[in-house]
């Protein structure tokens, strides 16, 4: 919530309610009083069998059973949620919830943190820490795991960035990363994307590499005679030359490339203008800064203006006080207050929960937000596991980025840092549009100079062909209903065939939308719910969405649009995400085209990285992104923007962009095993199976027969 934040209470000042004493225990956060005023108990150890109190009132009013869905800790009466038992963190202090469990599964293999984690298989020696004690990442051996936008040297002890290798300075120790470099450039021999020499002529770097406060020459070449652009009045310069926006300074997280925003950061200053106080800080001082509870009327000045102490310090709090939670003292007299987890309400007396899942998700959770009385918690969909800071959830299995980066097909890993390459067979230009099919293990691909749409196996050892004599420009595969769909942008269609292992001739095509597509763009399928999003670029910028027959079409997006190019979609968030070349930016909606949001590209956070973006892909809490102008392969937080990373950095244009992973095809029924059509088989909304027949033909009455 950040800033100083003033919670407005009410003074207490009906008859009676007001008592003094001399002394007066308080408690802090998160426990509770004793009814004889003599101690206090964390809210964690109310009912849980044990006296704690010396009066037992810590074990009053307890509830003798625990209601639907709950477990009851064979010590006390204490109940915790069904699913917090045998989760391998303790939630009864007898321990009664993490007994007799059964044989760990595959999601659960290796213990940590003593006993209060565990992580499966798949997140041991991964090159991130999943256990805070380390303990994952260690015995690990050979070879060396890198991180993200590096690569191992050959001899796998050293790790070495990717824009490093065939830069002319050995880095490797065994100076592996200048071997097999392409052949040096030469007057009148340029290769593609060359347009600065540097290093004596031994490298070529494109235009879009100069003056980018990056190192991409030896000689730093590339770096010199660069004028001096400088930064707007509300971005903060990296000692790089990155422009950041100033809100990014400081913050915590390292934005600049250099990380040169989180260096010499002092202590927040005291905020100026007057705002309330956050609920941890509830009292705010006559100079606007905000102090801890226990930190008024304690004879201390803490307040920069001594406002927290006061002859009205003396009033102390009634015991008989009306206040639902709790009272305290302050220099203006008792004030009620509540608990973590609760906000006063406009009666100045009673405190009522405050949902953080409403208020403030998904900034709290990544994926799943539940709220409870006082608090709220986080949980993931299946195939996922929380990390350990409990609110970021991570996949098991290496995500990779699928990428065609020119005539090239590239699988880059996610954790690792891996860089493979896909046999592209034939193609001779630029590769525009990309898809994949985990059932079938093959990438499927459309370049500029093929009237057709091609394939490559994963396994990188065989091609072929999908279907001859098309143009498509943009692919997308129903990896559910085992169909192949694309823009034909020539016709202004989208279109679609069944999906089988030989080729398929053009004519046995489905023609899904022909009317009213005013340029076409971009497509993406969300076949979970028979949906299909694209984009329009035509009189009226657009992001439209149909179901996969056709039906129901909408416009979900026909405002705060410049050139709307690629599309995707979350299916955990249930969000569409679309890049925008003309404002260079960004956005996103919800499937129905509500909560709009490309503000933090349009500050200037991404403006100074995102120049071109042509394609994009979003998964768990990241966006990524080809930027064909500046050659470059970007990575950021899909909400805020932050945390953003240069991926990859090479001499070709990148143009499409895939997330592979098993668990984003998978999980999910197939309506269309149900019906037996002729031809070919969609989905309507739902999904719901539909029958559709090629280009010539027409539906039988019965709804199946062409």
């Amino acid at each position: 919530m950040g800033g100083c934040m003033r919670l407005c209470a009410v003074l207490l000042l009906w008859s009676g309610l007001l008592q003094v004493h001399s002394i007066s225990l308080k408690c802090g956060r998160g426990s509770r009083m004793c009814k004889d005023g003599s101690d206090c108990i964390p809210y964690n150890e109310l009912c849980d069998g044990e006296l704690d109190c010396k009066d037992g009132s810590d074990e009053e009013d307890c509830a003798s059973e625990c209601i639907k869905d709950q477990f009851q800790c064979a010590h006390g009466k204490k109940c915790i949620d069904e699913d917090q038992v045998c989760d391998g963190v303790p939630q009864c202090q007898d321990r009664s919830d993490e007994m007799h469990c059964k044989k760990q599964s595959e999601s659960c293999v290796h213990h940590c943190d003593q006993n209060r984690r565990c992580v499966p298989a798949t997140f041991l020696c991964d090159g991130e820490k999943d256990c805070l004690d380390g303990s994952d990442e260690t015995n690990c051996g050979t070879p060396i795991k890198c991180q993200l936008g590096s690569r191992p040297c050959q001899n796998k002890f050293q790790c070495v960035p990717y824009n490093h290798f065939c830069d002319g300075e050995a880095d490797c120790k065994d100076g592996s990363d200048e071997e097999e470099c392409a052949l040096s450039c030469e007057t009148g021999n340029l290769m593609t994307g060359c347009d600065h020499q540097c290093d004596d002529n031994l490298h070529c770097i494109p235009k879009s590499f100069l003056c980018d406060g990056e190192r991409d020459c030896v000689d730093l070449s590339d770096e010199a005679n660069c004028a001096e652009m400088g930064c707007s009045p509300t971005e903060f310069q990296c000692v790089s030359g990155q422009c950041m926006s100033a809100t990014m300074f400081c913050d915590g997280h390292p934005d600049c490339q250099d990380h040169s925003d989180e260096d010499d950061c002092a202590t927040a200053p005291v905020c100026t203008t007057k705002h309330s106080c956050p609920q941890s800080k509830q009292f705010q001082c006559g100079s606007q800064d905000c102090v801890d509870q226990i930190h008024v009327c304690n004879h201390n000045a803490d307040c920069a203006d001594g406002s927290d102490e006061g002859v009205s310090c003396e009033i102390k709090c009634a015991a008989d006080s009306r206040c639902s939670q709790g009272c305290y003292n302050t220099p203006r007299g008792p004030h009620c207050r509540c608990a973590a987890g609760f906000r006063l309400m406009e009666d100045g007396l009673t405190c009522a929960d405050i949902d953080e899942c409403e208020d403030r998700w998904p900034s709290m959770c990544s994926q799943l937000c539940i709220n409870t009385q006082g608090s709220y918690k986080c949980d993931c969909h299946p195939g996922y596991i929380m990390e350990t800071a409990g609110r970021h959830c991570k996949i098991t299995g290496e995500p990779l980025l699928l990428l065609s980066i020119q005539t090239n097909l590239f699988l880059f890993g996610l954790r690792s840092g891996s860089l493979d390459m896909l046999p592209s067979s034939s193609a001779e230009k630029a590769i525009l549009s990309l898809d994949y099919d985990w059932r079938d293990q093959k990438v499927f691909w459309v370049s500029l100079d093929t009237d057709g749409i091609r394939w490559s196996s994963l396994d990188q050892k065989s091609t072929g062909t999908v279907i001859k004599g098309v143009r498509a420009d943009s692919i997308a595969v129903d990896w559910l209903g085992r169909n192949m769909y694309w823009i034909d942008g020539v016709n202004s269609q989208i279109v679609a065939i069944r999906l089988r292992k030989g080729t398929v001739k053009s004519v046995d095509h489905s023609i899904i939308l022909d009317e009213d597509l005013d340029q076409p763009r971009s497509l993406a399928l969300l076949p979970q719910k028979g949906l299909m999003f694209w984009t329009e670029i035509g009189n009226v910028a657009k992001i439209e969405r149909a179901g996969m027959d056709g039906s129901q079409r909408i416009a979900v997006v026909n405002s705060s649009l410049g050139w709307p190019g690629g599309v995707a979609v979350d299916a955990i968030s249930e969000r569409v995400y679309w890049t925008d070349e003309r404002l260079r930016a960004i956005g996103s909606a919800t499937l129905a085209g509500d909560d709009i949001q490309v503000t933090a590209f349009e500050r200037g956070y991404l403006m100074k990285e995102t120049n071109n973006p042509f394609s994009l892909a979003v998964f768990n809490d990241m966006l990524y992104w080809a930027d064909a102008r500046k050659r470059v392969v970007l990575a950021a937080h899909k909400n805020s923007g932050k945390n953003l990373k240069v991926l990859l950095k090479r001499p070709g244009q990148p143009f499409g962009v895939k997330v592979l992973h098993p668990f984003l095809q998978m999980g999910v029924e197939n309506p269309c095993e149900k019906i037996s059509c002729s031809h070919m088989c969609v989905f309507a909304p739902g999904p719901k199976a539909v029958c559709k027949c090629p280009a010539g033909l027409i539906l039988a009455e019965d709804g199946l027969a062409c």
